[in-house]
């Protein structure tokens, strides 16, 4: 069974702009490389208040729980401490685990 593994994050409206440009060129790829997800969805929320910042969600899916297993014992603190080296106080986020029940 499939796994979406579900960052969701509110980042300052100062900070937006970057963070969102090092995700791109940056920290999705790091994510990638470690071989333990097959591919990538990043979203913006849009139906929430953004008077203190934007919602950004990206869901990572993974082939198996043992491969989301891999990661967060392998890879994650390694990747979360770079996202706050970057973008220490400007951000907070939240991961969810979901099955995938059905593919359109």
């Amino acid at each position: 069974m499939k796994i979406a593994y579900n960052v969701t994050t509110k980042i300052s409206h100062e900070a937006a702009k970057d963070w969102y440009r090092w995700m791109m060129d940056h920290h999705i790829n790091e994510v990638m490389k470690t071989d333990c997800f097959e591919s990538f969805r990043f979203m913006q929320l849009t139906n929430i208040p953004t008077e203190d910042g934007h919602t950004f969600s990206v869901q990572y899916i993974a082939k198996s729980h043992q491969s989301l297993k891999l990661y967060t014992e392998s890879y994650a603190d390694k990747l979360r401490a770079d996202v706050d080296r970057n973008f220490k106080d400007q951000y907070v986020s939240f991961r969810t685990i979901m099955n995938i029940l059905d593919e359109g």
